[in-house]
């Protein structure tokens, strides 16, 4: 007789078929790309991503990720625009913060889809609240 999860069993078990014990995929919150990090969590629905590389996009801007940790602001009109700003958090956070699971970003903007954090000169970060254009 077999039982769920083992070899030759039919239903899988608690981890999913064939992986005992093994994290669900997608269990990692960040990854460290080149020196700089490029933390994603889920929160409350909206992709949290750390970056670097771009520089104060006001509301209404366009934005184009590049890579995995840099975005351009671009022309809206731009085959190449991905992402239109559509607010701010008021407070500013660290990274820390921003990427702390609980941590629940752009909650008043219901198109934004991703939240989008860059540092500040004192450690604390704007987190930009995007949506797809």
């Amino acid at each position: 007789m077999t039982h769920p999860g083992q070899p030759g069993s039919s239903v899988p078990g608690p981890s999913g078929p064939g992986r005992p014990g093994a994290a669900p995929r997608g269990a990692g919150r960040g990854r460290r790309i080149g020196g700089a990090v490029a933390a994603v969590a889920v929160a409350g629905g909206i992709a949290a991503v750390t970056l670097g590389g771009f520089g104060s996009p006001e509301v209404g801007d366009c934005v184009q990720q590049e890579g995995v940790d840099s975005v351009e602001t671009v022309d809206c009109d731009s085959s190449e625009a991905q992402y239109r700003v559509v607010g701010t958090e008021a407070d500013e956070v660290t990274e820390a913060e921003f990427s702390d699971t609980a941590y629940t970003p752009c909650t008043e903007f219901e198109t934004a889809v991703r939240a989008l954090w860059r540092a500040g000169d004192n450690g604390d970060g704007t987190v930009y609240c995007v949506e797809p254009v």
